[in-house]
């Protein structure tokens, strides 16, 4: 984050984050475990991660998605930076946003399918050996502002130290 301000501060106060998050808090998106099998079945290749995020922001956030779907990126880390993965599809509509208060826990469940199929793309195809590392979570779609019934008056993108979850191993099964 911010080493050389947050040494400086941290001799006056502690170190806080936008919308009143202290460093120590995050992240407010937790996986339930550190890591995770993916389970093959017949030609797709499947992973479900349980996740909570505990809103210890001073506002209200606003998390956005189709009927109340909520798809978060799975982002892998490859040589040190965190790259796009996977991101479960979803309907593309506008739905009223899901308000999770201040002091509030939300918990969901990140979708992980890929086919080990020729005929899948290239985003969802599962070749072995390949997924095995460290991933993390990460909202895209996670606001704060004023909310009226037909969009936002004002509407603000949380920052990134907000949106990301605990990283976690995924590992593939042994082979037979």
């Amino acid at each position: 984050m911010r080493p050389a301000t947050c040494a400086a501060v941290a001799l006056l106060s502690a170190c806080q984050l936008p919308l009143g998050v202290d460093d120590g808090e995050v992240p407010l998106l937790r996986t339930s475990l550190e890591q995770y099998e993916l389970e093959i079945d017949g030609e797709w290749a499947r992973l479900s991660v349980p996740y909570t995020f505990s809103n210890r922001t001073d506002v209200t956030v606003h998390i956005n998605g189709c009927r109340g779907q909520v798809a978060p990126l799975f982002e892998r880390e490859v040589d040190g930076e965190w790259e796009y993965f996977y991101q479960a599809p979803t309907l593309s509509c506008l739905s009223p946003p899901r308000p999770i208060r201040s002091g509030s826990v939300a918990s969901e469940v990140g979708h992980l399918t890929l086919r080990m199929t020729s005929d899948a793309t290239a985003s969802d195809r599962y070749v072995p050996g390949t997924v095995n590392g460290r991933y993390r979570l990460r909202w895209m779609t996670a606001t704060h502002g004023s909310f009226l019934r037909y969009g936002y008056t004002e509407q603000v993108t949380l920052p990134l130290e907000l949106t990301i979850s605990n990283s976690f191993t995924i590992v593939e099964p042994r082979p037979n």
